[in-house]
């Protein structure tokens, strides 16, 4: 529950980011489930996050930020002039 009422306009204004979520599972199907998700941000080092599981096959979950790699220059160009632009 977020302790900031005001997150969801916040988030509205905001651009989304890319975040990876792993799910390791118990029980006989260990294969991780990975899902790439697009995520509002709230602050300039905050997202907000909704997940549902289910708690009696999950482990762990892993939450990663997607960074882009450093041979992606059209990616990088991108990213810089939407950031120029906000």
């Amino acid at each position: 529950m977020s302790d900031n009422p005001d997150a969801d306009a916040k988030t509205d204004k905001r651009r989304p980011v890319s975040v990876e979520v792993i799910c390791h599972r118990w029980g006989s199907d260990r294969d991780p489930s990975v899902k790439i998700i697009e995520v509002p941000m709230i602050s300039d080092t905050a997202i907000r996050l909704d997940i549902t599981l289910d708690l009696r096959k999950t482990d762990t979950i892993e939450i990663r930020p997607i960074r882009r790699e450093l041979d992606d220059v059209d990616g990088l160009v991108e990213d810089a002039e939407r950031l120029a632009n906000s």
